[in-house]
Parts: C-alpha cells; structure tokens; sequence
C-alpha cells in the first residue's frame, strides 16, 4: 500500500514538472530549455509554488522567475514585428481596449496596428501587430492592467513573436480623474482630454480661463465606455453646467480644436446626487 502511495505522489509529481516544462519553452524556447536545463530545475524545484490550481500554472510568476535569472528574452537588436492576442470573457470591447491601449501606452508603445477582433455578447478578442525593439515586458504589462481592474489568467507563448493573453476584466475601470463633490477643482494644462469619472454626481459646471479661448467638446460615457452624450461647440464658451444623468460613468472633456485653447487649465464644480 505505502509503495502504491509513493508511485502515484511521484506520478503526480511528474506531470507536474512536465506540465511546467512544457509552459518554460514556450516561453523561452526548446533550445535555451536545454541548455538551461539543470539551472530551470533548481529554480523551480517548489513545483507547487507556480500552480494557480490543480489543472493550471501561474504564468506570471513562471515568467517572473525566468525574467529576474535572466533567461526571458525581451530585446532584440533591430526592430521585430510582434504580434499581441488579447481575449476576454466579457462584452465591454471599448473598454477593455482603451484599457490595453492605455497599459501599453505606459511601457512606451503608442503606435501599433490593429489586425483582427472578435465579438459577441460574452467573448472579446483582439489581435494587434507591433514593431519593436523590446518586446512587451508581461510582468510590467500585468501591473498596468492591474492598476485598471484587469487580472491577466493565462499567458502563451504561440511562435517566437505572438503571444496570446487571456484577461479577466469583470473589475476593468479605465483611468479617469475622481473629485469631491462641492469643491472647486483646478485642473492643470492638459496633455490630452481630461477624463472624469462622475459616479454619483447629478451636475457638472465647467469654466475655462479669462486668457483662453475654449470651444467645448464634451462627451458622456455609461460604465462600458458606450457614448451616451456629445456635446461640440463651434463658438467660444467660458463656463458650462451640465446635469449628469445616473447613466453616466465617465465624462471626456477636450476641445474642438486644440488643446492649446485651454493651456490654462480649466475649473470643474461638482454636485453629488
């Protein structure tokens, strides 16, 4: 009985590291594997360490471990064309896409080429190709996504420049601007549109500098990122109130033409409900 006990702890242990194995070249490549062999198997000899359950292993800390000893390669020397698949099980496809183009756009990616998308009523997948030097960081890129309420469940490897991410994203928020309500709040120089997340809140007043020459453009936004309101303005305005329908999640607030005419800032005023 104890010898039948020993044998099926050691067959689980196998296919334990088998099943690790196989997920470290993908990500690295059989020959590295090889080379590496004996130093793979002493940093992750706690098998159980790089499980997330039974039936399926934790990615990012695998690809932690390779990255920290040097053995994920995410540099090339002249320029690769990448290829980046995003899935999701979800129906919030604006959203989720603003929220990968706002994580890559913060490791310094903003120019990238959208190749295919798949849609229905509880599915999302994107694909984008890219052309790099330096291969997206999954570690740096899984915190971006963290920081907007997206968890990165699984990560594959596919041929040496596509990889494939599934992505929970039942908690996504995009990043937007919280402010009190009742409180004068001067907003700097825009960058780029100012993104507001009005949550409980039943008006917004809005008033640019005596200096400045604003032509509002102003859009509401429900929770998924689906334009509810539009607002454009041809003429010069100074100040504005809008009420925010309970509907409302997120409001945009740019300028027709150039951000230039608001360099000086604007003033927002809000109402909570």
């Amino acid at each position: 009985m104890v010898k039948i006990i020993a044998s099926l702890l050691l067959s689980c242990a196998t296919l334990f590291a088998l099943s690790i194995d196989e997920k470290i070249k993908s990500f690295i490549g059989k020959e590295k594997f090889y080379i590496q062999k004996n130093l793979i198997h002493i940093l992750f000899e706690q098998q159980s360490q790089y499980y997330l359950d039974a039936n399926q292993t934790h990615d990012l800390k695998i690809l932690q471990t390779l990255k920290e000893n040097g053995l994920l390669k995410l540099f090339h020397n002249t320029p690769v064309q990448m290829r980046l698949h995003f899935e999701t099980s979800s129906d919030k496809a604006l959203i989720f896409m603003r929220a990968i183009n706002e994580s890559l756009e913060a490791l310094g990616y903003s120019y990238f080429l959208s190749e295919e998308i798949q849609k229905n009523d509880a599915y999302f997948s994107w694909s984008i190709a890219l052309e790099t030097e330096h291969l997206v960081d999954p570690i740096l890129f899984a915190k971006e996504l963290a920081a907007k309420g997206c968890n990165i469940i699984e990560i594959a490897r596919e041929q040496e420049l596509h990889w494939r991410y599934k992505i929970d994203s039942a908690n996504i928020h995009i990043q937007a601007e919280v402010f009190p309500s009742h409180s004068t709040i001067n907003l700097k120089k825009p960058i780029k549109d100012y993104w507001i997340d009005v949550s409980g809140m039943k008006s917004i007043s809005l008033q640019s500098r005596l200096a400045d020459r604003w032509y509002p453009n102003i859009v509401m936004y429900d929770n998924n990122l689906k334009m509810l309101h539009f607002y454009r303005y041809d003429t010069q305005q100074n100040t504005l109130k809008f009420t925010i329908p309970d509907t409302v999640k997120y409001i945009k607030i740019g300028d027709t033409f150039t951000l230039e005419n608001i360099k000086r800032g604007l003033s927002v005023y809000l109402v909570n409900r």
